[in-house]
């Protein structure tokens, strides 16, 4: 049954990951880049890699 939860989180995990790059992409293509300074660039991406780092820390297949 362990191996069961492990493998679901797993999952759970290449979701989310899929999703942060999704995010991450569509924050940083050239169209909304131009739109931005740096320093809101800047913060714009360590938002959302803090936003995702609490959802893949929450996700974590403990054990294996």
């Amino acid at each position: 049954m362990r191996d069961k939860d492990v493998d679901e989180k797993k999952e759970i995990l290449i979701e989310l990951t899929k999703d942060f790059i999704d995010e991450l992409r569509d924050n940083i293509s050239s169209e909304v880049v131009e739109l931005k300074d740096g320093d809101q660039l800047l913060r714009d991406i360590l938002y959302i890699i803090g936003k995702w780092t609490t959802r893949f820390w929450l996700a974590k297949p403990s054990g294996k």
